[in-house]
């Protein structure tokens, strides 16, 4: 055997380890609170999230621009999400597996037909965004307040005509945004005197008439 070949079997199993040594490892699943969570992929697509073998390492979903009237029932078991994002679909209700994504910290429903708050988010202790601009929402829930870890509230183009003084009890809470509701300067004057170090965002006050 040549010098050349006895030095490349000799190499092999160490070349074979260094090439080992690169390999990223795989997203394992995340105590409640880790923030690492926002390196994770995010998937587009039912498709692409199915195709991953263990759908416990997926935190990131953005099924946005889909033209969905329903939520897929294969999102069930996508349980370790932190962030789900169903914007710009046609939804008018939400599923109660929802509920079981109890880490889930970001989730937005923007531009679709919600008439109401997801009533799974009473089980998402670890909520920190919350939108759900661009719908048919008339109120907001009395214990909001329940979301104590609630950073960001979008409201936006909405019908929201009453405003719970349960908002000022958000502990966490930095930015409300309520543009184009509809909304009188007292109400306003209201949400500044229990929200002094929130930023508003709010249009000029009326009483404005929404057609259906």
């Amino acid at each position: 055997m040549s010098r050349l070949l006895l030095a490349l079997v000799w190499l092999a199993p160490l070349l074979l380890s260094a090439q080992t040594d690169l390999i990223v490892p795989a997203f394992t699943p995340l105590a409640p609170g880790d923030s690492t969570w926002i390196g994770a992929p995010v998937y587009t697509s039912m498709k692409e999230a199915l195709a991953v073998e263990d759908p416990t390492t997926i935190y990131r979903l953005d099924l946005s621009r889909q033209r969905l009237r329903s939520v897929p029932d294969e999102l069930a078991r996508f349980t370790q999400l932190r962030e789900l994002r169903l914007d710009r679909n046609k939804l008018d209700s939400l599923p109660p597996f929802l509920a079981d994504f109890s880490h889930l910290e970001l989730f937005s429903a923007e531009e679709n037909e919600l008439s109401a708050f997801p009533a799974a988010m009473w089980n998402w202790p670890q909520l920190r965004e919350l939108h759900l601009g661009n719908n048919w929402i008339a109120s907001i829930p009395i214990d909001i307040d329940a979301l104590d870890q609630l950073e960001v509230l979008s409201l936006w183009s909405n019908v929201i005509g009453t405003f719970p003084v349960s908002l000022s009890e958000l502990p966490k809470l930095r930015q409300l945004d309520l543009l184009n509701n509809d909304m009188t300067a007292e109400e306003q004057e209201l949400l500044r005197i229990w929200l002094p170090d929130v930023e508003l965002i709010m249009s000029e006050p009326c009483r404005c008439e929404f057609e259906d």
